[in-house]
Order: structure tokens, then C-alpha cells, then sequence
């Protein structure tokens, strides 16, 4: 455990108790006289005895106090971490949480003896994070009042839910840390936002669905008011806006997306009017990978953990996908981040490899891990993110978006008309 923890410690027990309390805690311990220094690492003994020894001075539970001590250092981990140049002052509580598998090894690697726990992350909307804790010292309690003082020092108000824990014998502790206000995770200030995008002339892109394919196409805002925008777009995008009747925007300035009702078009110009705009539930635009839906759910085989699994896949991209499983046959929630092997057949009719031409269907046998497990009425939605592809698998399914499209394209322009 790095020394700063113990002086955290120290700063945390004075606070609440006394000046005279460190010692007496050292003491109390066995540690009499003893000096942590900063910039050592010390056995997780250490702290955990001290921690122990704090529980009982405060009539709480080890997980208690672990919550409260988390809660007393994480403002001041934000500070450092700023003046270490390893958080941007932009960044809000969900912003900094997202990018910790960064930061922590950002540190390792200026700091070689330093060991950090391991967290991976995925912000899941705007005002929602999922973050997964699998450190062998079992110190969720800790992680989660952390949290809570990330939130203190933005002024922001959280809320921490442990879904699964390791303390319950999980593989993992599974959090979900949720941005607790629904004015803030609505809101949005059309006049400074678009302000901002005209007087920079910003390209925006807009992106909506049809048929499963997904319809992107950068524009500009010529106008807008506190009550309406008024863009220009290419005319697929409109077509698409008309029958969705809606649209998402990504804007270059923004970590999140916004949605918008969409009202007159006037594809003679080009252009549309956009109503009613809100902040979307996530990011949009910001995905490395476009995702594309089959016609039709695929059938696809997943092999986890020695046991086989069979569902049909909703979409599709370069990396990963989402299956639908149904059946008495579901996956754990435990099986979170687990190696999966997975199957299936990709319906593409020929695909241009250089001058020769390979006709399909395709076998894919691909490997990757569990994203995401989430519990439908009827079954399980399974979100898979893939190892990387190999160019030749790469082009297989880049083809097969491109098929869709060549389906797809020409009825949606038919149906505007």
C-alpha cells in the first residue's frame, strides 16, 4: 500500500478525532513512533490494522469506516491529480471516473513501484457509469466512499450501487454510479450551446436509424433561438429525420449528445427545424465502431466458461455486438468481463478482397469478453466487445454494413420523396 494512504489516514482520524489520535492509534497497533513516508510502499498489513483499529474507536463497521475514510481522501486525489496534470480541469465526477484506467496506469508508469487497483469502466449514458472493481484487496467499501468524495468536491449528487460484490463470493465488485438529479442530466442551455457551435462555425453531425442502419451525415446550424434550431444536412439525413420524426446530435465542444424533435424540412434547401432539444442519454457519436442491424436477428453460438449459448444478434460492428439470449440457458452476471468464444454465420453475398472476389456466407468464429448482462422481460441482452479482428475479418464485416446500406439507402429515399 503506497504511503500516502497512512498519511490520508492520519489527516482523516485528526479531523475526526484529534490531534493526539495518530499516535495513540500507532501505538495501539504496534506501530509505536513509526514514520510512513510518501513516497514508500508498505504491506497492506499496515493500513488494514490501523483501519481495523479506527472501527472500533468509532463504534462503526469495517465497511463503514473504509466509506467514510474513502469519502475524506477523494476530494484531495482529485487535487493531486490535477496538479499532476492526470485530470483535466473540465472533467466532472462521471468524466474522471470514466477515464480511471488511464490515470491509474498513467501512474504506474511514472511510478513503477506504485501497484494500483484495477477498474474498468463504461459510461452507459450522460448521467450513468458502470464500473467494475477487481482488486484482490477487496476494498470496494474504500472505492465507494471514494467515489462519494469525487462527487463532494464537483458538487455533484451521487448515488453508488453495489449490484454484485466480491465480499458475497463474486468474481468482482460490479458498481453503478449514477448522476442523482434529474434536472442536471436533462438539461441544457440551447442559446449558449448553439451560440457557441454558430459563432465557430462547428459542424455538427446528426445521426439517426432506418431499418437498422445507421444514418450519419455532418451539418450546420444557420440559425436558432431559445425555442427552435434550424439546420442544414444532407438530404439522406433528412429523409431519415422525416421518418424518425427525431434526431441526435453530436457536437464537437460536447462529452454528451443531445436529442431533438424535428419539425418542418425543406429539402429543396436542405434544411430542418429542430424543437424540443434535451441533453440524449449518452454520448452519441463518440462510439469507435458504427453498428449496423441484420434484417433479421442472426443466430450466433457463445461458448463462456466451457458452457454454450445460443441467441440471435441485434447488431453488429467491427467491435463487438449485442445478442438477444432467451431460454433457460442465461448468462450469470457473475460472467462479466469472462473470455467468450463466439459463432456465426455473416449472410454477406460477395465481398472484393483485391482483384479477386470471395462469395459468402461467411463462418465467424471471433473471441472477446462479456461487456454487459441486462435482464429483459423475457430473456437477456448480451453486449459483447471483440479482441481485435484480423484485416481479413475486418473487411468481412465492413462488407456486410456496406450490403446493408446498398439495401437500405435506396428505400429510404424512395419513402421521402
Amino acid at each position: 500500500m503506497h504511503g500516502i494512504l497512512f498519511l490520508a489516514l492520519e489527516d482523516f482520524l485528526q479531523t475526526r478525532v484529534g490531534k493526539n489520535a495518530w499516535p495513540q492509534l500507532l501505538a495501539a497497533a504496534g506501530y509505536k513512533g513509526r514514520v510512513f513516508e510518501p513516497d514508500e510502499s508498505y504491506p497492506d498489513e499496515d493500513i488494514l490494522n490501523l483501519l481495523e483499529l479506527c472501527s472500533r474507536l468509532f463504534r462503526k463497521t469495517k465497511p463503514q469506516t473504509l466509506a467514510l475514510f474513502g469519502e475524506h481522501i477523494g476530494p484531495g486525489l482529485v487535487q493531486m491529480g490535477l496538479s499532476m496534470g492526470l485530470v483535466r480541469k473540465e472533467w466532472k465526477t462521471l468524466d474522471l471516473l470514466e477515464r480511471l484506467p488511464d490515470i491509474f496506469r498513467e501512474l504506474e508508469e511514472r511510478n513503477p513501484e506504485m501497484s494500483c487497483p484495477e477498474f474498468r469502466t463504461l459510461r452507459l449514458r450522460h448521467g450513468e457509469l458502470a464500473l467494475a472493481y477487481l482488486s484482490e484487496r477487496r476494498l470496494c467499501a474504500l472505492a465507494r466512499g471514494i467515489i462519494m468524495g469525487v462527487g463532494k468536491y464537483f458538487d455533484e449528487p451521487i448515488l453508488v450501487n453495489e449490484l454484485i460484490c466480491r465480499h458475497q463470493n463474486a468474481p468482482l465488485c460490479r458498481m453503478s454510479v449514477i448522476l442523482d438529479d434529474p434536472d442536471m442530466m436533462k438539461y441544457v442551455d440551447i442559446q449558449r450551446e448553439f451560440e457557441f457551435i454558430q459563432s465557430r462555425i462547428l459542424e455538427i453531425g446528426f445521426f439517426n436509424q432506418f431499418e437498422g442502419v445507421p444514418i450519419t451525415h455532418p451539418g450546420l446550424v444557420l440559425r436558432y433561438d431559445e425555442h427552435e434550431v434550424i439546420i442544414q444536412v444532407h438530404r439522406d439525413q433528412l429523409a431519415a429525420m422525416k421518418m424518425e420524426a427525431k434526431t441526435f446530435l453530436s457536437a464537437p465542444h460536447l462529452p454528451v449528445g443531445l436529442e431533438a424533435h424535428v419539425g418542418e424540412i425543406n429539402r429543396s434547401h436542405g434544411t430542418a427545424v429542430l424543437r424540443q432539444v434535451t441533453l440524449a442519454n449518452g454520448p452519441v457519436g463518440q462510439r469507435g465502431f458504427t453498428r449496423i442491424a441484420p434484417e433479421k436477428p442472426l443466430p450466433v453460438e457463445l461458448e463462456v466458461e466451457g458452457k454454450t449459448y445460443r441467441g440471435g444478434i441485434r447488431n453488429l460492428s467491427a467491435g463487438g455486438l449485442s445478442i438477444f439470449l432467451v431460454g433457460k440457458r442465461q448468462l450469470d452476471e457473475r460472467m462479466l468481463f469472462s473470455a467468450l468464444i463466439c459463432r456465426f454465420l455473416l449472410p454477406i453475398k460477395w465481398l472484393e478482397i483485391g482483384e479477386t472476389v470471395e462469395l459468402g456466407p461467411k463462418e465467424m468464429i471471433l473471441e472477446g469478453n462479456v461487456l454487459d448482462i441486462i435482464p429483459q422481460s423475457v430473456g437477456q441482452l448480451i453486449r459483447v466487445v471483440f479482441a481485435p479482428l484480423t484485416r481479413v475479418q475486418q473487411d468481412w464485416v465492413r462488407g456486410y454494413m456496406k450490403q446493408r446500406r446498398e439495401e437500405v439507402l435506396p428505400k429510404l429515399r424512395q419513402l421521402a420523396e
